[in-house]
Formats: C-alpha cells, sequence, structure tokens
C-alpha cells in the first residue's frame, strides 16, 4: 500500500509522481517481471496474474493502484494473445474489494 498514491486528504492534482511510479513498479512490473523469469522457462502450462476490481471500477482513493492492476491486465491480455501459439494459458485473477488491515488505511469505513 502506498498511501501517496491515494487521493482524500489531497487530490489528484496533488499525488505525488514518485509515489505513483512506487505503485506501478510494485504491482504492473512486480507482475512483468516473474512472467518473462518464469516464461521463458516454460514449454506448456499457465500463467496465473493477480489484478483487482480496482482495474475495472474506480474504487475510492486508490487512483494509482487502479491504474497499475489495470495495466496487469492488458499485459495478460496481450501475453495471452503472445503465448497462445506455444501451448501457453495466460490468465488473471481479479479478487473484489475487501475491508481489511490495508485497506482500511486508504477506505473509510
Amino acid at each position: 500500500n502506498v498511501t501517496g498514491a491515494t487521493v482524500g486528504e489531497r487530490s489528484f492534482f496533488e499525488l505525488s509522481a514518485t509515489a505513483l511510479d512506487e505503485v506501478v513498479r510494485l504491482n504492473f512490473t512486480g507482475t512483468v517481471l516473474p512472467c518473462q523469469v518464469f516464461g521463458a522457462a516454460m514449454t506448456g502450462g499457465s500463467i496465473v496474474n493477480i489484478s483487482s476490481l480496482a482495474a475495472h471500477r474506480a474504487l475510492t482513493r486508490v487512483v494509482g493502484y487502479g491504474a497499475a492492476k489495470a495495466a496487469v491486465e492488458n499485459l495478460t491480455r496481450w501475453l495471452a494473445v503472445e503465448l497462445a501459439p506455444h501451448g501457453m494459458r495466460v490468465n488473471a485473477v481479479a479478487p473484489g474489494f475487501f475491508v481489511g488491515e490495508m485497506s482500511a488505511m486508504v477506505v473509510k469505513v
């Protein structure tokens, strides 16, 4: 959770570029790298990425996270097409929102 990439106490126009970059590195680049490393060694099978409902619906305050997870969704779709001829499937699961310790910091319950 990168609170500097969330709105609420700050407006969208005050979001830190550094915090947004951190969220993208964590969620998007953190998905790209394992896909590259493990996908290169695979001769078939499946890659399953973790997306989020935030990729499909604008959830309260988590603008950076939602954008990063939308990038994961796009990467997953692209890889599915790219790797299908090699007998590989690529999918993403998109869990919904639940109130937990981490989410309580960005969503007022």
